[in-house]
């Protein structure tokens, strides 16, 4: 089967529910449903949205680009964990005792001295590893790395999406015409 039939083929079907211009509707259309069909032998390109619109409609519902816009956010936010990851090796404690905690120490008789008394004690625990300044502005520059890559891929997805949809516009048209002008030429041959 030649290209533009399929190209035809396969995208009519989807532009059947989308409105149309055209007075003259085929015998198979449902006029009390509301819905109106294309009139095959009428210009699709005057019954058809315009092309910006097909191409920002399939820029808009194209599930790759959701993707990649989803990985970009994510890596911003991945940014943001690497700048404060340092804060992990931070630890608060807090000990609450209670009891006779009385240490035997030879040659003092002192009490208060030899009993750690009952009660609170807290601290802070700062232990940070020598790679946390070392390796901390390079994790960041490869996370803003990833980020702007994902959003490059966005974009030639974008890209390709558009062409895509201008390659099958266009071939949808010419095929329409080719039928026209086939289906003209066989009623002037047959009359």
């Amino acid at each position: 089967m030649d290209r533009k039939w399929s190209y035809l083929i396969f995208f009519l079907p989807l532009f059947f529910g989308l409105q149309a211009k055209a007075q003259n509707v085929l015998p198979f259309s449902d006029r009390d449903s509301g819905i109106e069909v294309f009139n095959i032998l009428e210009d699709l390109a005057l019954q058809l949205p315009p092309l910006d619109e097909l191409l920002d409609m399939g820029e808009d519902f194209n599930p790759t680009i959701k993707r990649e816009e989803a990985l970009a956010r994510a890596e911003e936010q991945r940014i943001n964990v690497q700048k404060r990851l340092w804060t992990n090796h931070i630890r608060p404690f807090v000990i609450l005792s209670q009891g006779n905690q009385g240490i035997l120490v030879t040659g003092s008789a002192d009490v208060f001295t030899n009993t750690v008394a009952s009660g609170f004690l807290y601290g802070l625990n700062v232990s940070i590893p020598l790679y946390e300044f070392t390796t901390r502005g390079n994790r960041i520059k490869l996370a803003t790395a990833e980020k702007e890559a994902a959003l490059h891929m966005r974009d030639a997805m974008a890209i390709e999406t558009r062409q895509e949809i201008a390659k099958a516009y266009y071939q949808l048209l010419a095929a329409q015409k080719t039928m026209v002008n086939h289906h003209e030429f066989s009623k002037s041959y047959h009359q």
